[in-house]
């Protein structure tokens, strides 16, 4: 059996990608899967969370990518790090900030890429602009092409019955999510 990989990204900061990955994570160990978390974030967050939380039994792991070195070392480090990975757990999920240095084909290592947006105007026509850049990856005749999930985060209730997500226009096909609601705690 293989790992099935998950990607948690966005290029836009503050949209939740980190308490996606790190409660995806618990989630999925709470329902009986070995799961690893590699937090690729140079803050760290969804580690730190993870770490900070009452014990779930998710292998957690932090380190950086050389973004900002460009080229493929980026890929070929986050490669290595994911196969390390892989052949201890059922379940990889990687929280990643996408960066333009990074090359899209990064994705093709993944099941699933979920992408997390709140539902303001500004940042769902950010991720549109995401998935535009990287339409080639998920509108691939290849059958290692990721499942794209978009997933609503920060959600109000009177956002609920917005129209907000029917009157964008996105670039490529994807699975939408259920809505995380805004906590106060």
């Amino acid at each position: 059996m293989s790992t099935f990989k998950i990607l948690v990204t966005s290029q836009k900061g503050g949209v939740g990608k980190s308490t996606v990955s790190a409660n995806l994570a618990a989630y999925l160990r709470r329902q009986g899967q070995t799961v690893t978390l590699i937090d690729f974030d140079t803050h760290g967050s969804s580690s730190t969370w993870l770490n900070q939380a009452p014990p779930v039994g998710a292998v957690v792991k932090h380190m950086s990518l050389p973004v900002d070195q460009g080229g493929n070392r980026p890929i070929f480090e986050a490669r290595l790090q994911m196969r390390r990975a892989a052949s201890e757990c059922d379940i990889l999920v990687c929280d990643l900030p996408w960066a333009d240095s990074l090359a899209g084909e990064l994705m093709f290592e993944f099941d699933m890429v979920l992408v997390p947006t709140s539902v303001s105007e500004i940042e769902l026509a950010a991720t549109s602009g995401f998935l535009n850049r990287n339409r080639w990856v998920f509108d691939s005749a290849s059958e290692r092409r990721p499942m794209l999930v978009v997933c609503p985060t920060r959600v109000l209730n009177e956002q609920l019955s917005s129209d907000v997500f029917t009157r964008q226009r996105f670039p490529v096909s994807f699975m939408l999510a259920p809505p995380i609601l805004e906590s106060q705690s």
